[in-house]
């Protein structure tokens, strides 16, 4: 079967996950107001249409980016309480939760941005959940540990 004459631009592997790791680049680089699906599709070296295949629009880009930040920031805060001892664990978690707003702040401004409404999307709900249920699930553990009054 011949493909001359055809745009293989799109056959890019998983362009969706290409496409969010460059929102995640341009993001720190420039802020969300610099995060545009044409910059984001000329990064990744697409068409300027290849990104509305997986992105209805802006927004949508956006809220995927957060979603995979609340992964990261998931996985960092259970890395930081990795291996402790149950009752050390939330501490350890708090700062884990600190150092990610703070390596990585244009990031974490736009997981927890009023731009951006979670129950529009199920993966960025779904994330932003998940990270919060990591917080609650260790300050229950603590409350248990902690002595009785």
């Amino acid at each position: 079967m011949s493909t001359s004459g055809q745009d293989t631009r799109y056959h890019h592997g998983d362009l969706r996950r290409s496409l969010i790791a460059a929102g995640l680049v341009l993001l720190e680089e420039k802020g969300a107001a610099g995060l545009g699906l044409r910059e984001i599709a000329r990064l990744v070296g697409v068409s300027a249409a290849a990104p509305y295949r997986h992105f209805a629009d802006r927004k949508a880009l956006l809220e995927a980016v957060a979603a995979e930040g609340f992964g990261d920031f998931t996985a960092a805060m259970a890395r930081a309480a990795e291996g402790l001892a149950e009752d050390e664990q939330l501490a350890a978690m708090a700062f884990g939760y600190v150092r990610f707003a703070l390596d990585q702040p244009a990031l974490f401004r736009l997981m927890f941005s009023s731009e951006l409404h979670p129950y529009r999307d199920p993966e960025l709900k779904q994330q932003a959940q998940a990270a919060y249920a990591t917080i609650a699930v260790a300050a229950a553990r603590e409350d248990k540990s902690a002595p009785g009054e």
